[in-house]
């Protein structure tokens, strides 16, 4: 079975595309087919004006028209479709779904911050978690930043925080929030030490590859302040050109180093694990498990 996931973040839009089959022992593999990112940065909009320009609208819909014609070509059989922070703060995000479904008969849903966290929570981190650990799971986004802590064999917060890359950027974000945030993971995380951290997003992807560090290793939060601090000092155009880093990662890889780095301080984590896993991974897997029940829509139509 062929199925696909759409991920409408406040940086990209990502299609991925994946061949799910069932092994012997009863296992589902999930084969990646292709997997397609569009640096639409609606963020840039949103967190300025509010909306999204009519601009970044036109060059959604052709993305997602572009999305249409290679679902078409893998004959991918289902699809799941998401949105998440600058689409839920855009004043004109419904008109934008409707115009959307309109001219591509796409069904997009905004998802909340929760939401968010707990498709790439429990559809790839917990079942791997150890009930004898503590685990602070981290996703930073251009415009939130989810946060899991697991300790004791079970989940003891899920939040979203409106701390983005983005929205650090566009100068969106206030000491208060910065404050609440640091309360709050100070807060929960005191009482479930020694923890491990687990990062996922785009830029602590970037940032594990740079660092030629092997799959399955942790990056050291001494290693993350080195780099924030190397690549803060760095003007951009030589960021991307020392790094080869994309017009679209440059800016916001500092930011998102800052929450990192933040998050592990005041969770008192030295070390982060790197599973390069994403929204549309999640997606992929809710997708498969809601196919049993008949209950997705169809590529068709």
């Amino acid at each position: 079975m062929i199925l696909a996931a759409i991920d409408i973040g406040s940086n990209a839009a990502r299609l991925l595309i994946c061949e799910t089959s069932n092994y012997k022992d009863g296992s589902v593999d999930f084969t990646k087919l292709n997997l397609l990112r569009i640096p639409l940065r609606l963020g840039f909009d949103v967190f300025d004006k509010g909306v999204v320009s009519a601009e970044k609208k036109a060059k959604l819909i052709e993305t997602l028209k572009a999305y249409r014609l290679l679902m078409s070509i893998y004959n991918v059989e289902a699809y799941k479709a998401c949105a998440t922070s600058a689409m839920r703060d855009a004043s004109n995000g419904p008109e934008i779904l409707e115009d959307i479904f309109r001219e591509t008969g796409f069904r997009i849903s905004i998802i909340t911050g929760q939401e968010e966290a707990n498709i790439i929570y429990e559809t790839h981190i917990a079942e791997k978690l150890s009930d004898t650990k503590a685990y602070l799971y981290i996703d930073v986004g251009g415009g939130s930043t989810e946060v899991t802590l697991y300790g004791q064999g079970h989940t003891i917060f899920k939040e979203s925080f409106n701390i983005g890359t983005i929205r650090m950027l566009h100068n969106r974000v206030t000491d208060e929030q910065w404050e609440h945030m640091k309360w709050y993971i100070k807060t929960h995380a005191r009482d479930y030490q020694p923890m491990e951290a687990i990062g996922t997003g785009g830029n602590i992807n970037k940032i594990f590859s740079i660092s030629k560090r092997k799959e399955g290793r942790p990056l050291t939060l001494d290693l993350l302040k080195d780099y924030y601090k190397e690549l803060s000092y760095t003007p951009l155009p030589e960021r991307k050109h020392l790094y080869q880093f994309r017009d679209d990662r440059a800016d916001v890889i500092v930011p998102a180093l800052q929450i990192y780095i933040s998050i592990m301080r005041w969770a008192l984590a030295d070390e982060i694990y790197v599973p390069k896993i994403g929204l549309a991974d999640g997606l992929i897997k809710v997708l498969y498990n809601e196919m049993s029940a008949k209950a997705v829509p169809k590529v068709a139509g």
